[in-house]
């Protein structure tokens, strides 16, 4: 704000380019030379600084807010829905039975209820209602039998 920090980021920047030329008019080095190239790349722009510790500091503001708030009932769970749903449909697929009946133990453990421990008539009140899904109605499973 007082052009503090910009008169000594020009300054450093204004040294490192002097000694930049002083290299350049002394030993006229050819091609890619390493001395050089780390002279030119030493030069820091106030922008690019500010923009950096900014950054930093909002980083950790972010990464504070979303640990306090990461068991919160609204705040995504980590970890990919996605391979849970793999799982839960390999181990559905172990269900012996039609296609309804993996259907229903995928819902079922999507649901986080056991499909397993289901009585038969709860199992076929719930295979008659997921018979109505268009989920599963419109799904290639419906059709197939299980082999």
């Amino acid at each position: 704000m007082d052009g503090v920090a910009t008169m000594h980021f020009n300054d450093f920047n204004s040294l490192l380019e002097v000694l930049r030329e002083k290299v350049l008019s002394q030993y006229q080095p050819t091609g890619e030379d390493t001395a050089l190239r780390a002279l030119e790349t030493m030069q820091v722009q106030e922008e690019d600084y500010f923009c950096h510790v900014t950054h930093r500091t909002w980083d950790a503001i972010l990464h504070d807010i979303r640990e306090s708030h990461k068991d919160d009932t609204d705040s995504a769970a980590d970890g990919s829905n996605v391979i849970k749903l793999l799982k839960d449909a390999q181990m559905a697929m172990a269900v012996p039975g039609s296609y309804l009946d993996v259907f229903t133990a995928v819902i079922c453990t999507q649901l986080q209820i056991r499909y397993e421990k289901l009585s038969e008539q709860e199992r076929t009140a719930l295979k008659n209602i997921m018979k109505k899904s268009s989920a599963y109605r419109d799904s290639p499973l419906s059709g197939m039998k299980r082999g």
